[in-house]
């Protein structure tokens, strides 16, 4: 029988390193260490070996222990990993205007952490809410309170439970006696239903119109490009000097909100003529021009889209659907509430941000 070894060894370095990577990394578990401390066996990216350092004291032992460079671009500066030839991540002591001395660890020549006398702590991403930022801050500064926690793209301390986002500009600061300051304060949308239903109320006429005439057209196989619609679908092309967009696909913001202001625009314009001409432009509407808006640019024709439908194919009952949903996108400011929202025990996440894309 083969061993286990032998097989490692004939598979080459890299299934003997995932493979010791990941022993390491549970024994370090079973072990009861901290999950956050200071083995990089299981992140093989970021290889310096970064100290765990959550206080003033430890910190300023470990940096009175390391030697700095002594030639090249980091001259005089002291690494902060136990390999040196890393020097992605620093720490320097320095002092302040009170003329007490604090501890700094950086990254990429940013300061992250900073350790004090007294006992408190400042974090910052500096701009950067990355990934490693988020590793450098877990090895080096988590405590039995604090850790950190990267969640859409946003980097949380997360102290006592409770999730505190840190700012991109500015620093979370945790005192000696455990008050945390500094952190942003975060809001969600809503949706104000008493707004949405104004809307739906307003465009019922077209809704109902359009989910009418799919209907047919689906059941009859009537086809709707007839000489006297495209007729009607040149004129009203005429009236709106950025409509001329909406025959073809857009991909650019500014382009699919010209589309979608001009889709509205053409709606609000038909309800005010008399109701002979207002169906004619419903129906080039229902054909032409919500298709192209609506369908190519948001994507939401694929919810129920038949496997060999063509690309501009809607079921009438979705259509109504649709169209509620690009309302939000239209009238985002008036159908949504901006509320804030407390630190609490998991992240903010605003469901509903990407209505506003175009605000």
């Amino acid at each position: 029988m083969v061993s286990i070894h032998a097989r490692l060894v004939h598979g080459g370095w890299s299934a003997t390193h995932d493979v010791r990577r990941h022993l390491v990394g549970l024994s370090h578990l079973w072990l009861g260490g901290n999950m956050y401390g200071n083995s990089n066996a299981k992140n093989g990216w970021m290889p310096e070996g970064l100290p765990h350092l959550p206080t003033y004291e430890k910190a300023l032992a470990h940096w009175e222990s390391v030697r700095p460079y002594t030639k090249g671009a980091d001259q005089g500066k002291r690494p902060m990993g136990e390999k040196r030839r890393y020097s992605r991540s620093i720490i320097r002591k320095v002092q302040q205007l009170t003329g007490d001395d604090a501890i700094v660890l950086s990254y990429y020549n940013n300061d992250v952490v900073r350790l004090y006398a007294d006992g408190s702590k400042r974090f910052s991403t500096c701009g950067y809410p990355s990934i490693s930022t988020t590793h450098v801050l877990n090895e080096t500064s988590t405590t039995n309170a604090l850790r950190f926690s990267r969640e859409k793209g946003k980097i949380y301390a997360v102290y006592k439970g409770t999730f505190y986002c840190m700012p991109d500009r500015g620093y979370v600061e945790v005192s000696a006696s455990g008050a945390i300051t500094g952190y942003e304060c975060e809001s969600q949308h809503t949706i104000c239903f008493d707004a949405m239903k104004a809307k739906r109320d307003k465009y019922a006429a077209f809704t109902t119109y359009m989910k009418d005439i799919l209907t047919i057209s689906q059941h009859v196989d009537e086809n709707p490009n007839t000489e006297d619609m495209e007729a009607v679908f040149v004129d009203m092309l005429r009236e709106f000097r950025y409509v001329p967009a909406l025959k073809s696909n857009i991909r650019s913001e500014r382009g699919v909100k010209n589309s979608l202001w001009a889709l509205f625009d053409l709606i609000d314009e038909a309800m005010g003529l008399e109701q002979e001409e207002m169906l004619k432009r419903f129906y080039v509407i229902a054909h032409k021009f919500f298709p192209s808006v609506v369908l190519d640019n948001f994507n939401i024709y694929k919810w129920n889209r038949p496997p060999n439908a063509g690309d501009r194919y809607v079921l009438a009952e979705d259509a109504v659907k649709h169209f509620h949903e690009v309302i939000k996108y239209r009238f985002a400011d008036e159908v949504f509430e901006k509320k804030n929202v407390a630190p609490r025990d998991k992240a903010v996440h605003d469901s509903n941000k990407h209505y506003f894309i175009f605000n």
